[in-house]
């Protein structure tokens, strides 16, 4: 069973999201806020500059950047225990089945998928005991949300 800990920072991987894209540097702002998520691999860009750009960007190894999704899962092993999506929405769906079958949280930019059949696919394969897909929204960056967090 896959356990998060409110007491730990988990390390992750980031798929998308390079420099060159807003909504990358939106969801690494927001997942530093709160300092329970550390990004320690990437496979940022297809584009292998803004690949390496981004990584040195985000103050990650270049040895913990990778051209492919699979490549970045299989020489991270068990060091990353999430990977957080932040790609076109029409690629969502196999790379969430990736990350499923590598045993990973996924942590996927809204929306998830782009139809009902992908949806229905996934929530007869995912055991949410055993395996989590988190949909994020950086509404936990706007200062008005923590500023509620904080009152309640």
């Amino acid at each position: 069973m896959i356990s998060l800990s409110k007491y730990r920072k988990i390390n992750v991987g980031m798929l998308g999201g390079g420099i060159n894209s807003s909504v990358g540097r939106c969801h690494v702002t927001a997942s530093r806020m709160d300092g329970k998520i550390n990004i320690i691999a990437g496979c940022f860009s297809r584009d292998e500059k803004i690949n390496k750009d981004t990584a040195t960007y985000y103050q990650i190894e270049q040895k913990s950047c990778f051209e492919t999704l699979e490549q970045m899962l299989e020489e991270m092993g068990n060091s990353i225990e999430a990977v957080i999506i932040a790609t076109p929405i029409d690629q969502h769906f196999e790379q969430i089945n990736t990350i499923l079958e590598a045993g990973k949280i996924i942590i996927c930019d809204k929306p998830l998928v782009s139809n009902i059949e992908q949806i229905d696919n996934l929530r007869d394969r995912v055991d949410f005991k055993s395996n989590m897909i988190i949909p994020i929204y950086n509404y936990t960056a706007y200062p008005l949300v923590r500023e509620m967090k904080s009152l309640i």
